[in-house]
């Protein structure tokens, strides 16, 4: 074998790689318009992509869909705020780590609480941010955002409310890192037969969250 045979070949494997690197580079940077019917439609691809372990691939269309949810709610919106964390959970399991934590870290600062605004805004971001630290590992945390928001929401006399549920389901999870499971399913019972009796299933209820 001559010379130039392994080099045609690490040739043509660098070009191959420069190709799907720019290939990749250009899905990035282009996302779909800003619809709801998109939106559903990213979810879903991202969902079969996460089953599937393919998560360098997911990054993409999660930052569209992070983008479609900017443009259709705004920065500071529960639901976009709640994709950005879901970007940075995916960019982690990509092995990304650093870019992860800098999209937490824009997330963080978004849901300072002196941005919170005085309806159930404030209560969605904190389950968003429970969710956040559960993903993070770092269930204390958790717990302690959990615990706050459902102070808040009995506060607010909220305990009939969609968002409740929500809070509920979230200290169910909580319960569960922490092995007490008798504590867990407690809570996710009452999550699904509240989200019930507002006229929904709980995955509808907490749909937004």
């Amino acid at each position: 074998m001559s010379v130039a045979s392994p080099l045609r070949a690490v040739t043509l494997a660098l070009i191959l790689a420069a190709l799907h690197c720019a290939r990749a580079e250009a899905q990035e940077g282009k996302c779909p318009n800003a619809t709801e019917a998109e939106a559903r439609r990213l979810k879903s691809e991202i969902e079969s992509l996460k089953q599937r372990g393919k998560w360098s691939e997911a990054i993409p269309q999660a930052r569209c869909l992070f983008e479609v949810a900017r443009k259709l709610f705004g920065p500071d919106h529960a639901t976009t705020l709640n994709l950005q964390y879901d970007l940075a959970v995916i960019t982690r399991a990509a092995g990304r780590t650093a870019e992860a934590a800098e999209i937490e870290k824009h997330a963080d600062s978004a849901t300072r609480p002196e941005k919170l605004r005085s309806d159930i805004t404030d209560i969605e971001i904190l389950v968003i941010q429970s969710k956040s630290f559960i993903d993070r590992g770092d269930r204390d945390e958790a717990g302690r955002i959990c615990r706050e928001a459902r102070q808040l929401a009995t506060s607010r006399d909220l305990m009939r409310h969609a968002i409740f549920a929500a809070v509920l389901n979230e200290c169910g999870r909580v319960y569960e890192l922490y092995g007490n499971y008798t504590m867990a399913e407690q809570r996710y019972l009452e999550s699904a037969s509240l989200a019930r009796e507002l006229g929904g299933s709980r995955d509808q209820q907490l749909g937004n969250v």
